[in-house]
């Protein structure tokens, strides 16, 4: 039985109940079957809410890298760079993502 079959929806939701373990593809948390959900990977790269969470989370991550920080990018240079990494990532990727019960909002 692949991840797709016999889809489970638990009514809250219009997306699918996962049915493995693992991390939410958001936020990070652990998450295990019927406390997460499958998130197709287009609806995933073309949420809104998703990459502004995204942007910010990167931007906050970047400017508290020591590295960075001597590199003297700016938060606008930084920015740029976040918004690129996201942009290659929804050209790669073909995975649906896990979502939590805490992230699924920004899909809907």
């Amino acid at each position: 039985m692949g991840l797709f079959s016999k889809k489970e929806y638990d009514g809250e939701h219009d997306f699918p109940l996962w049915k493995k373990g693992g991390v939410c593809d958001v936020c990070g948390k652990s998450i295990t079957g019927k406390n997460a959900y499958i998130i197709p990977v287009k609806e995933f790269y073309a949420s809104d809410k998703y990459r502004e969470y995204y942007l910010k989370s990167g931007v906050e991550k970047a400017l508290s890298n020591p590295v960075l920080t001597r590199l003297n990018a700016t938060p606008q240079q930084i920015a740029l760079s976040v918004l690129e990494s996201l942009s290659n990532l929804s050209k790669s990727d073909t995975s649906p993502a896990a979502v939590c019960k805490d992230c699924v909002e920004m899909f809907e």
